[in-house]
């Protein structure tokens, strides 16, 4: 109930910003209150398995899909563009892209793949899903 309004407030303020715009303002703040955000918890070791829908009117031949791994420095590692993965990569990482979803599954977890990966489109920016992984030592 809480992030409906906060939702309903945000579209009243951006109307009040865009006056001529709330067609627009209303489609760019459901789009952000659609994204898919999940915590996944595993033990060291373990292989885990993110998967992201696509929206309905999303074109593989328009967009250009990736998946990132967000680091301390703000320096975000691409691990997959449309699909495909840089060989170093291969060991830890596999990905797989349909028109209805792109999946990213890591391989034998540890604490250094503890962080946030996030699906989005290469052109916008646009952030598609977003998981939050706390990889626990076995002890």
């Amino acid at each position: 109930m809480h992030n409906v309004l906060l939702l309903i407030f945000l579209i009243h303020q951006c109307k009040l910003l865009l006056k001529s715009r709330n067609d627009f303002c209303t489609l760019i703040i459901l789009a952000f209150a659609s994204i898919h955000s999940e915590n996944i918890t595993v033990i060291r070791g373990e292989n885990v398995q993110f998967r992201c829908q696509l929206p309905s009117d999303f074109s593989r031949k328009e967009n250009i899909i990736q998946w990132k791994k967000s680091r301390l420095n703000d320096d975000n590692l691409i691990i997959s563009i449309n699909g495909k993965i840089p060989k170093i990569f291969e060991k830890f990482y596999q990905t797989n892209l349909t028109n209805q979803y792109n999946s990213l599954e890591l391989f034998h977890v540890d604490k250094q793949d503890s962080t946030t990966y996030i699906c989005q489109t290469f052109e916008t920016q646009t952030i598609l899903c977003e998981y939050n992984l706390v990889v626990l030592s076995k002890y």
